[in-house]
């Protein structure tokens, strides 16, 4: 049994299927998603979405920030910032982690360079696991 999840994002919807878990990033930390989960709406951090398919088939999907709104069967993800990930290479996501690092030192507002940092992590950490386990670079991609 499972439920419908949808993925939308600025640029579209960009997963619409029914499935068995979804992990998020939630501000409170992890948040696993199960058939009959009780309804809920929550913000989410930088991280990655995992989903779990009836097939058993794992899909990852970066995430830069966003919201969840988890209903009797369904469940929506609005996020933004999904950047793709694969496109960028390893060596772009470590630059970036740099940078993210630099302006931790000088910071405009008290949040945006954790954010920046988290989500240079994320891209860093995804291409070292497919690069690992040789998965095609297309974010959402089954592995």
């Amino acid at each position: 049994m499972g439920f419908l999840l949808e993925i939308i994002s600025p640029q579209g919807k960009i997963f619409n299927q029914t499935v068995k878990k979804v992990t998020v990033p939630a501000v409170t930390g992890q948040l696993t998603i199960l058939s009959h989960h009780a309804s809920l709406f929550t913000p989410l951090n930088p991280g990655k979405i995992r989903v779990i398919d009836l097939n058993n088939k794992i899909y990852l999907f970066p995430v830069g920030k966003g919201m969840i709104e988890v209903s009797e069967d369904k469940v929506n993800l609005l996020i933004e910032g999904q950047e793709d990930l694969d496109k960028k290479s390893q060596q772009q996501a470590q630059k970036a982690q740099t940078q993210a690092e630099e302006l931790k030192k000088k910071p405009k507002s008290p949040l945006a360079p954790t954010q920046e940092l988290r989500r240079s992590l994320v891209g860093t950490n995804i291409a070292k696991y497919k690069k690992k386990r040789r998965i095609s670079p297309t974010a959402g991609e089954q592995i």
